[in-house]
């Protein structure tokens, strides 16, 4: 019985010792930094990946626009069904498409100032070296997220592609 109190003693004083990583920031950072300092660096690391996925929405948004392909989620129904086949529809949906790539634009301008808001306050909580540790694996994060979300959105402008070239 002693001795699972002294391997849970040990377990609990290893934890407290982790170096910081990917696996273990949330918890390095609570306890060495406490709360508030662990509040901050969550909203900091949601903001770089909220970042990450407007930059590859804008990314694919301007891919269709250049190859002059409709993204399925301009496509809405009409009244009378021949009227997708009409100018006015198809200009709607350019409209709609242009639109949407200037609210990224303006998302993307906005986070980033949020980013480098939060950025800073993290420089006056954490010494050099862990903020370049907290760089190292926000980078770690922000390249996992944008290779996710570059080959979903690859697949879609495949997707779109293969269907205009079989209605041509």
């Amino acid at each position: 019985m002693s001795s699972d109190s002294t391997n849970n003693e040990s377990n609990a004083l290893n934890m407290k010792v982790l170096p910081l990583s990917t696996q273990t920031r949330f918890f390095f950072i609570k306890q060495n930094y406490g709360h508030t300092a662990y509040k901050t660096f969550h909203y900091f690391e949601k903001t770089t990946v909220k970042l990450v996925r407007l930059w590859c929405d804008l990314s694919y948004l301007n891919e269709c626009r250049w190859n002059n392909l409709m993204p399925r989620f301009l496509y809405f129904k009409a009244s009378n069904p021949m009227l997708i086949y009409t100018k006015a529809y198809i200009k709607c949906q350019h409209i709609l498409l242009k639109e949407e790539i200037i609210l990224k634009k303006h998302s993307i301008k906005n986070l980033s100032m949020s980013v480098r808001k939060t950025y800073d306050a993290l420089a006056n909580i954490f010494p050099p070296d862990i903020m370049t540790k907290i760089n190292e694996i926000i980078d770690e994060i922000q390249f996992e997220e944008k290779s996710i979300k570059y080959w979903g959105h690859w697949k879609k402008l495949q997707t779109l592609i293969n269907n205009r070239d079989k209605q041509q």
